[in-house]
């Protein structure tokens, strides 16, 4: 049997307590769970989830790192596995319509963090900063096909922001 070392340890039981603030999201809204609310859910004592996460707001910061570098390794390797580059902005629109609009849980998620982005602007840079780079990714990767394609730079940074807005847009109606 492999030993788990303790830095690995630290990490599952982050991951644990990031997921039962994930379902507790699922049921409840951000400003009404608390960290008795988490800590049943992961099945261990407030006290236990604060060790990990001392404040809701390292606690929220920790879920926002988290979801947002999960959705952006997922949608990297789905690029990566194209290798025509009209494929890679194909299969980069499909992935962010897979994963948002059809999927009601991150949408649900995702609503909760920017609402609380509203609040603390901690979250509300973590949440920004993801987003800059998410559309820096998207613009790159639109005019790789542009160059590819002889389209013009500009409409491509027109259509990429179009499309992230639609994409946006569709996941909070």
């Amino acid at each position: 049997m492999k030993k788990v070392n303790k830095a690995d340890k630290i990490e599952l039981k982050k991951a644990e307590i990031l997921d039962a603030l994930k379902r507790c999201l699922l049921k409840d809204v951000y400003s009404q769970i608390s960290f008795n609310d988490v800590a049943d859910e992961a099945g261990m004592s407030k006290g236990g989830v604060r060790h990990y996460f001392p404040t809701k707001e390292s606690l929220f910061m920790g879920l926002i790192e988290d979801f947002f570098n999960t959705i952006e390794e997922e949608q990297i390797n789905v690029i990566k596995a194209a290798t025509k580059m009209s494929d890679k902005a194909l299969l980069s629109t499909m992935y962010s319509i897979e994963k948002f609009l059809m999927n009601q849980d991150n949408v649900i998620i995702m609503m909760n963090i920017i609402i609380y982005s509203f609040e603390d602007n901690k979250i509300k840079e973590l949440v920004r900063s993801f987003l800059r780079h998410h559309l820096q990714l998207f613009e790159n990767l639109m005019k790789d096909l542009a160059n590819d394609t002889n389209i013009d730079q500009n409409q491509v940074r027109q259509i990429s922001r179009t499309i992230q807005v639609i994409l946006l847009s569709t996941g909070i109606i």
